[in-house]
């Protein structure tokens, strides 16, 4: 897989392309984490637990910055989407399979990182709706990756993944979005079609 480095219209676009023939049925998490080399090691360094999520939420309330990375989320906490004048929100490594729409209650948010997550095409569809974002990571998760049942059509049809699916309309004020290890094909529609 090469990595493109693409600069539209003064965005900064990195996006790794991969061709779904090599993912098999078999490719799991483990896989994006093997072959991003960079990602070093990925043995959890933050601690966790109900205590130190609530004191990260405290000074979240003070600061607009909150980083849950590596608390092994499966959901984000509904408290984090009460915090209006959050600018910053890490949940990074973790085990999101969706971007909770309340989400769009941060209207301040200006960089969401939500790295190394279990993201699939369809779950983005909130920061649509995020118009003060300037920067979204969203490296290593199944962006480009058709859903089950549309992989096994896709194999029947001998098809690629439907990449319009794989990101909604992003904020017109974007100006970083950071896509690699996502398992695209090609590039999706949607950052061809930006105006920026």
């Amino acid at each position: 897989a090469c990595l493109e480095i693409l600069l539209v219209s003064s965005t900064l676009l990195v996006l790794q392309v991969w061709s779904l023939q090599t993912l098999t049925p078999g490719t799991s998490k483990s896989f994006l984490h093997n072959t991003h080399g960079i990602m070093g090691n990925t043995q959890p360094k933050n601690k966790t637990g109900r205590k130190v999520v609530e004191q990260k939420l405290d000074n979240a309330k003070k600061t607009g910055i909150l980083s849950l990375s590596e608390h092994g989320l499966e959901r984000c906490p509904d408290q984090v989407f009460e915090i209006s004048k959050m600018t910053t929100l890490d949940l990074s490594k973790n085990n999101l399979a969706i971007l909770n729409p309340k989400i769009t209650n941060l209207m301040l948010l200006k960089s969401l990182n939500v790295d190394d997550n279990q993201l699939t095409p369809g779950t983005m569809t909130p920061i649509t709706k995020l118009s003060k974002l300037k920067r979204l990571s969203a490296n290593n998760n199944l962006l480009g990756r058709p859903q089950q049942q549309q992989q096994q059509q896709q194999q029947q049809n001998h098809s690629s993944t439907n990449v319009s699916e794989a990101l909604p309309v992003l904020p017109k004020g974007l100006k970083i979005l950071l896509l690699s290890n996502n398992f695209f094909s090609s590039i999706p529609p949607t950052i061809l079609d930006k105006s920026m």
